[in-house]
């Protein structure tokens, strides 16, 4: 990730703020049709480049196992993101990572075939 960074910084963007409104029934099971909900959020980093759009994501949580669980954890909140980056650019992101700022491990987190996730 840092060599990414490193390598593109004219393609890196951080704190970018969003906004999506959604189906609340696809956040939530229990609430039926005819509702929507404004997600609110900010994406800490971004590369785009013309062959992929890669999301990071700063965590702070102590990552006790090989990161699954900090993956299961924010996996919702990084679909998201990525449902409002694909809006916004007009394209998928390809990418999707968590950095756990306390070990310095980067998390690959799997990316939805389609971008309704």
């Amino acid at each position: 990730m840092g060599q990414l960074l490193l390598a593109h910084p004219e393609a890196v963007q951080r704190e970018l703020p969003f906004s999506l409104l959604k189906p609340a029934s696809q956040v939530f099971e229990h609430i039926g049709d005819g509702y929507d909900l404004l997600i609110h959020g900010i994406v800490d980093g971004l590369v785009t480049l013309p062959e992929r759009v890669v999301l990071f994501d700063y965590k702070t949580d102590r990552v006790t196992d090989d990161g699954t669980s900090l993956i299961d954890k924010y996996q919702g909140q990084l679909n998201l993101y990525s449902r409002a980056l694909a809006h916004v650019l007009g394209r998928p992101v390809t990418e999707k990572y968590l950095v756990a700022l306390a070990t310095g491990a980067i998390l690959p987190v799997p990316v939805a075939k389609q971008q309704d996730e």
